[in-house]
């Protein structure tokens, strides 16, 4: 679920070739990358070049970029992996890669702070413990509304490459 709030509605800043025997990817701009903490997917299609494909490799890695924080990727309703860390990539196995119309999805699991910034600030009760409370360093009544928003979301540069 893509929740309405501050910052949502970024759009992804696409895809950049840094070599031209690069395959590129074209996603479609998107404004599904949310403010608040949430999964959210990107679909997107492409068309590798025909210079990518022949002699086809056995493997390709799809690199992700920059990611904040973690992406799940599919492609062709197969999953390819989950990244964690930087860098950002999967192996995609060449024998899954279609001549045209290849669907690639991204879910993308944003930082908690952003989420607990937006509750505290829409006042939502999201503290509910039985045997705690919250409290900021000064022992005062913990509140994010003031803390600054992280970076989220899926940031890019997204490029195939062959395996090597």
């Amino acid at each position: 679920k893509v929740s309405e709030g501050e910052g949502a509605g970024v759009e992804g800043r696409g895809t950049k070739n840094a070599d031209p025997a690069t395959p590129p990817l074209a996603p479609r701009p998107s404004p599904l990358v949310p403010s608040p903490s949430s999964l959210a997917p990107r679909p997107s299609s492409f068309v590798p070049s025909p210079s990518s494909l022949a002699p086809r490799p056995s493997s390709f890695v799809l690199d992700l970029g920059d990611v904040r924080h973690v992406a799940r990727v599919r492609l062709n309703g197969r999953d390819l992996g989950t990244a964690i860390l930087r860098p950002y990539r999967v192996e995609v196995p060449a024998d899954l890669l279609r001549p045209a119309g290849n669907k690639l999805e991204i879910e993308v699991t944003n930082l908690a702070a952003n989420r607990i910034r937006d509750l505290d600030r829409r006042k939502v009760a999201w503290r509910i413990f039985r045997d705690i409370n919250l409290v900021n360093i000064k022992y005062k009544p913990f509140d994010a509304s003031n803390w600054p928003v992280f970076d989220s979301g899926l940031l890019g540069p997204v490029v195939l490459h062959e395996s090597r």
